[in-house]
């Protein structure tokens, strides 16, 4: 349940914020599924690391569900 009322941010009013997004060369295009490799115990997320829906919320979300499913089949296998 929420406890509180929910904060609207504007990131456009906010300086520091100056908004980002994912640009692919073609070389790096080709190697974007080693950015979801897990290197030993850590599992990377973030937009960049989806093939697919890169530089987005969505792409954000994947990644996160992805890595955590990592994380688990790291831990089931010990």
């Amino acid at each position: 349940t929420l406890v509180d009322e929910p904060v609207l941010y504007a990131w456009a009013d906010d300086p520091y914020t100056l908004g980002a997004y994912s640009s692919w060369d073609v070389a790096s295009w080709e190697q974007r599924d080693v950015l979801a490799r897990p290197v030993g115990p850590v599992a990377f997320a973030g937009e960049h690391t989806v093939p697919t829906h890169h530089g987005t919320m969505e792409g954000a979300l994947r990644s996160g569900q992805r890595a955590a499913a990592q994380v688990l089949a790291q831990l089931a296998s010990r």
